[in-house]
């Protein structure tokens, strides 16, 4: 089992204003998707409850929450959505699922707690800065954790925004 950290990140480590992303890029949205496909995703509650429904199909999600049971959502009646209230629970769990990759995806509190169980680090790098963001990426934690291994030339997305995608690799 693999475990890869995936976000979209700005030049400043931000990866949310309050609980929302500060930036649509439609093509990340697309290479989220294709990359986790078939896999595993764990991620927190709050993260979870922004998913569009569509975004259940596909996928085994390991909600990491503080209290095993949220009577707010409806997200045990789904068969591939497992909630969960320590690391250790949700390791167990994917290592069950038996997924060859399980992806770490936020928010920013989940990238802290698993980054450094990471074998790999997919970032998308968003070409702008956000002095008001409120959550943020373990950027120092990447940089000293991490060898860069590859990445995709600047380029513009449909929205205007430019982005970039690095792979990382642990050397941890």
């Amino acid at each position: 089992m693999k475990l890869i950290a995936i976000a979209a990140v700005s030049m400043d480590g931000v990866i949310g204003i309050g609980d929302e992303i500060p930036w649509r890029i439609s093509e990340d949205f697309k290479h989220f998707r294709n990359r986790t496909m078939g896999n595993t995703v764990i991620m927190g509650y709050n993260t979870f409850k922004t998913l569009p429904k569509r975004a259940l199909e596909g996928r085994k999600y390991i909600v990491l929450s503080r209290t095993q049971y949220r009577e707010d959502i409806s997200i045990i009646d789904h068969d591939n959505v497992f909630v969960v209230n320590t690391v250790e629970k949700a390791l167990g769990v994917a290592k069950e699922l038996k997924s060859e990759n399980v992806y770490i995806a936020g928010g920013s509190m989940i990238y802290d707690l698993f980054i450094e169980h990471c074998d790999e680090a997919v970032i998308t790098w968003v070409h702008k800065i956000y002095p008001e963001g409120d959550k943020k990426f373990p950027y120092a934690k990447l940089l000293t954790g991490f060898d860069y291994t590859h990445e995709t030339e600047w380029t513009a997305s449909k929205e205007g925004y430019m982005y970039k995608i690095t792979n990382y690799k642990s050397i941890i």
